[in-house]
């Protein structure tokens, strides 16, 4: 994850003050601002339903990646088991 992404997460969590944002923000160039607007437009959520389905789509992605459930589980120091 990048140092971007994890503003961005912050941000978006409010761990971090909104002027710290805005701050952060017109420090960066033209070309960046236009990279990271998108990423803005994805934090943000018009509602709950909104945020719920963006959660349900997301979470149906992981579920098709095992590497990464796998990676999840094994930085909590568990081990995975199957049963099939």
């Amino acid at each position: 994850m990048s140092e971007r992404d994890v503003l961005l997460a912050e941000f978006a969590q409010g761990l971090r003050p909104m002027s710290e944002c805005i701050e952060w923000f017109d420090g960066l160039g033209q070309a960046e601002q236009s990279e990271v607007l998108p990423d803005l437009g994805n934090l943000a959520a018009a509602d709950v339903s909104e945020i719920t389905r963006a959660m349900k789509r997301r979470l149906k992605k992981i579920q098709y990646r095992p590497d990464l459930v796998d990676g999840c589980i094994a930085a909590t120091g568990h081990v995975r088991i199957c049963f099939r």
